[in-house]
């Protein structure tokens, strides 16, 4: 018997701006330092940063909001992990000023790629 799965991806029409208990962490992966992760201005400049800093716990819940970049996410290494985290949105695409997941706002797929051997 075959199984097909069909995933259905919903895209709010409204604006999403930082609700009450909820904190927004930046990534700029272009960013030469890494920052607070608290803005577009300070950046983290990797993912497990901003995972580390997200909590699972908050009501609504933390995202990372993850800034476009033409060379996507490569780890450190080819043994580098992070763990993801139940309950924290990760969206990306971002230009890097925005302050709201506005409707229109162009979404681009966010690719992650293995380390390049040494």
């Amino acid at each position: 018997m075959k199984l097909r799965v069909f995933v259905c991806i919903a895209v709010s029409v409204s604006s999403v701006a930082a609700a009450s208990g909820q904190t927004i962490w930046y990534v700029d992966g272009a960013a030469s330092t890494n920052g607070s992760g608290t803005s577009w201005i300070s950046p983290f400049n990797n993912l497990p940063s901003a995972f580390a800093a997200a909590s699972s716990l908050n009501d609504p819940q933390d995202e990372i909001w993850v800034k476009a970049t033409t060379n996507g996410y490569t780890p450190a290494t080819q043994t580098s992990t992070f763990q993801l985290k139940a309950n924290v949105g990760v969206y990306g695409g971002f230009a890097g000023g925005e302050t709201s997941r506005a409707r229109g706002t162009r979404v681009q797929i966010s690719r992650f790629s293995r380390a390049k051997s040494v």
